[in-house]
């Protein structure tokens, strides 16, 4: 499973996907981002591994609602990232 997932990873890093224009600071976040994005990852085969291997109902419904999020987050991902227009800066959230 990780075999293949190494190379579509470096597709979508290579197809389209540029970091020009980033400053430092925003490169560094898209950065922990992609890693805590490949950790859900990681952890939602690891539980979906479970499920099948132990028959679990419990696990395999949490590894397809988090399959579900992880494919709404990475389109909302990709096309902010691909969108190419305004300033190149990743949103910072803010304390009301």
């Amino acid at each position: 499973m990780q075999d293949a997932a190494i190379p579509r990873g470096r597709g979508v890093w290579s197809g389209g996907l540029s970091v020009q224009g980033f400053s430092q600071k925003s490169y560094d976040q898209l950065l922990d981002v992609s890693s805590s994005f490949l950790e859900t990852v990681q952890a939602t085969a690891l539980i979906n591994a479970k499920a099948a291997a132990e028959s679990d109902v419990a696990a395999a419904r949490t590894g397809l609602i988090a399959e579900a999020v992880q494919i709404v987050w990475l389109e909302a991902y990709i096309a902010g990232l691909t969108n190419g227009e305004g300033e190149i800066e990743l949103p910072e959230f803010s304390v009301s």
